[in-house]
């Protein structure tokens, strides 16, 4: 059986504009996400040979469409492994993200892979979005499907795909 075809190339190919010091980062952090997740169940298994062209390209679609003003601020919801927070703080290095998970072993993970990776738009919280002060000020929401609050925006593949929400204002 012959070794699958580097992914790298095709998901280069969708998203031309991104920079080579993005891809590096981009490539250290599946690096790091592979790593763990053979000690933590943090993306299925059975979709990690498809890493790059099913979980990271997903989260890169919104760079097509999504510029930033700097210091905007942005909240990722059920980060688990860090999708799409950590990939979308290292395509916007002006914006500030903020990664939520409620499972401690989830938080960890992140926050080692943040600090790997010298993220410093990154804060890691561990709680529930309807624990967050109503007076904290976060533009956009992304999310696992698990969350919807009431102004939520579905941008999804379905259950347990990515989501995105843009709140009004």
């Amino acid at each position: 059986m012959s070794a699958p075809p580097d992914p790298w190339p095709i998901v280069k190919g969708w998203f031309p504009d991104l920079s080579t010091e993005v891809w590096e980062k981009l490539h250290a952090y599946t690096d790091l996400l592979r790593e763990w997740n053979q000690k933590i169940n943090l993306v299925s298994r059975k979709d990690m040979e498809r890493l790059e062209t099913k979980h990271l390209a997903h989260c890169l679609t919104i760079t097509k469409f999504l510029r930033l003003m700097p210091k905007a601020r942005l909240l990722d919801v059920g980060t688990g492994g860090g999708l799409p927070g950590i990939p979308l703080a290292i395509c916007y290095p002006q914006a500030k993200f903020t990664l939520m998970d409620s499972i401690a072993k989830k938080v960890m993970v992140v926050e080692d892979i943040v600090r790997r990776l010298e993220l410093t738009n990154v804060e890691i919280i561990r709680g529930r979005a309807e624990e967050l002060p109503r007076k904290k000020s976060l533009r956009f929401h992304f999310g696992q499907s698990g969350y919807f609050p009431p102004r939520f925006f579905w941008m999804g593949t379905g259950q347990g795909g990515q989501g995105c929400t843009k709140l009004p204002g």
